[in-house]
């Protein structure tokens, strides 16, 4: 019997003519057996901005985002007592809506299936699982009328599992994110094919490319990303030159509509709000005024609905002031001049990482990222676009420290201002005054002053202490005048009378400095140990270069 009733069900569905407890936005129609339009127009408009919105963000959190940051809601309908209410924007219910055929005009019929599970020998537990689209029970296009097509729907489909994050699936893109690394989810390796992953590193989260695909001992390689993403904005900037007045008052229209849309989405729900209260009051009038039980209780709820208008008011006000819903002349004056200058919008504060990234996605297909050695060490970026074309640049690849280095216009600054006897707090505001950074994109401080006068042997004398001659009457020497006439640093002498390469005359003590005998035979070995230091430093240098690229571990 109970095969037969499913059995029945199952030719009504495929006839479309089952009803069941439709989505929100839609109602069964028992005259045509066919699902209609919500008679609700706040219902129908929220809706559909869902799929706006999701066109232009192209991301179910994105979508959920904007509704919360606009104080919008979204209608659901409870399966068990079929009523619609408004609730806060969910993921999931945003997720539910694209996922949906009804939406697209299709009766769909048999999505998923409930299986029973044996517990001690009796059947007690219910699995569901969805089915794919290929052994749907039943699936009727152009069954009824939907806020999007059904090409529209397979296109959401596609982007929605596109902007799944899966390491196991190596082309796929995943959905634009936070981060400000711009080839997020476009670069792959032009070694091995595979997509390049995001690494944020350091306190300066400075963003890098890393391709995780084996390569014998290690990864494939990695590289930075701040030059590539750099050159790959400046390329796109430069081919995306439209017509200036006709992409000016398209911009100015959209912004209207937009602005339109939202104001629109506030009013209908406060006409709703008044409605309410108005019942309410029409309640209240009705009542006996003797029967105060009765009284009180619709008094309050009176009541509450009032409140609950004046509240809606007052944020609607608030939305309106922030997201500027209604446009004034020198708005629009102000939209139209920004739609000229595209690089001022893509630089601006305002404009997000991933609506930077969902910009160049546009008209970038893939970017692919290949490593040269020879003649100089670069990056070879191929550009694919969406049209088909290549684009190919070179953007060079220095070395970590390298690429980290101060810049030679602020170094000289610094030997300027030292040698004009400026202190390390007065160098470090001069610098910071004319905008300058350091090699590792921060301000400058009395400590990373000092660090680059070290490094480029820019020494002030102790203004505490009386530092002893150089060289004494009888031919000893100190630590500084043995570093002056090997040229190296003092801390490598400090270092050879630790390890008795160089051996004091004289002794020092707490206080005392030491002393030392150089003849040539001294000098000559201390000259190949000086040698000595400079090829393990090198070597040292050129295995971190190997470890950084990846050749090694």
């Amino acid at each position: 019997m109970r095969l037969g009733l499913y059995g029945g069900r199952l030719n009504m569905a495929r006839r479309g003519a089952l009803s069941f407890c439709p989505p929100a936005g839609f109602e069964w129609d028992v005259a045509t057996a066919r699902f209609r339009f919500d008679p609700d127009e706040q219902v129908q408009r929220a809706i559909r901005l869902v799929f706006e919105r999701f066109r232009l963000d192209g991301s179910a959190y994105a979508v959920t985002r904007y509704f919360a940051g606009q104080g919008l809601e979204l209608p659901a309908k409870d399966l068990a007592s079929k009523v619609l209410r408004w609730v806060d924007p969910r993921a999931s219910q945003v997720l539910f809506i694209l996922h949906n055929p009804i939406y697209a005009g299709a009766y769909v019929y048999g999505r998923s299936e409930e299986r029973m599970a044996l517990v001690d020998g009796k059947l007690r537990r219910r699995y569901k699982k969805k089915l794919p689209q290929a052994v749907w029970k039943t699936c009727l296009r152009e069954h009824h009328p939907g806020y999007i097509g059904w090409d529209e729907f397979m296109a959401n489909q596609r982007k929605l599992h596109d902007n799944r994050t899966n390491q196991s699936v190596p082309f796929q893109r995943g959905a634009a994110r936070e981060g400000h690394a711009l080839l997020q989810g476009l670069a792959l390796c032009g070694r091995c094919a595979h997509r390049m992953c995001v690494h944020y590193c350091g306190a300066s989260r400075r963003a890098v490319y890393q391709c995780r695909s084996s390569r014998g001992a290690g990864a494939c390689w990695v590289v930075s990303g701040v030059a590539i993403d750099s050159a790959v904005a400046e390329l796109f900037l430069a081919a995306l030159q439209p017509p200036e007045i006709e992409l000016g008052l398209a911009v100015l229209r959209e912004t209207e509509r937009q602005a339109g849309e939202i104001d629109g989405q506030w009013k209908l729900r406060l006409e709703r709000s008044k409605y309410e209260a108005q019942l309410a009051e029409r309640r209240y009038k009705a009542v006996d005024p003797d029967n105060r039980v009765v009284a009180r209780t619709l008094e309050s709820e009176w009541n509450d609905k009032l409140c609950e208008v004046v509240r809606l008011e007052r944020e609607h006000g608030e939305v309106r002031s922030r997201e500027k819903l209604e446009l004034s002349a020198d708005d629009r004056a102000r939209i139209l001049a920004l739609a000229r200058d595209l690089p001022s919008v893509w630089n601006a504060a305002t404009t997000t990482h991933a609506e930077r990234k969902n910009l160049l996605r546009m008209l970038v297909r893939e970017v692919v990222l290949t490593p040269v050695d020879v003649p100089r060490r670069a990056t070879r970026v191929q550009v694919l676009w969406q049209t088909g074309a290549v684009s190919e640049l070179m953007v060079p690849r220095p070395g970590k420290y390298i690429s980290i280095a101060t810049p030679a216009e602020t170094l000289a600054l610094v030997r300027e201002l030292f040698a004009c006897e400026k202190t390390d707090v007065e160098i470090a505001a001069e610098l910071n005054r004319r905008g300058l950074q350091t090699g590792a994109k921060l301000a400058w401080t009395v400590g990373a002053v000092r660090a680059v006068r070290y490094d480029h042997d820019l020494y002030r004398p102790s203004r505490k202490s009386h530092r002893a001659p150089g060289q004494r009457a009888d031919g000893l020497c100190s630590v500084q005048a043995v570093a002056l006439k090997l040229g190296v640093r003092p801390s490598l002498v400090r270092q050879w009378a630790r390890t008795g390469v160089l051996e004091p005359a004289i002794v020092g003590g707490p206080g005392r400095p030491h002393w030392f005998r150089i003849d040539p035979a001294i000098l000559e070995r201390l000259l190949e140990a000086k040698r000595r230091h400079w090829r393990e430093q090198k070597d040292a240098g050129a295995l971190l270069l190997l470890q950084e690229e990846g050749h090694c571990e």
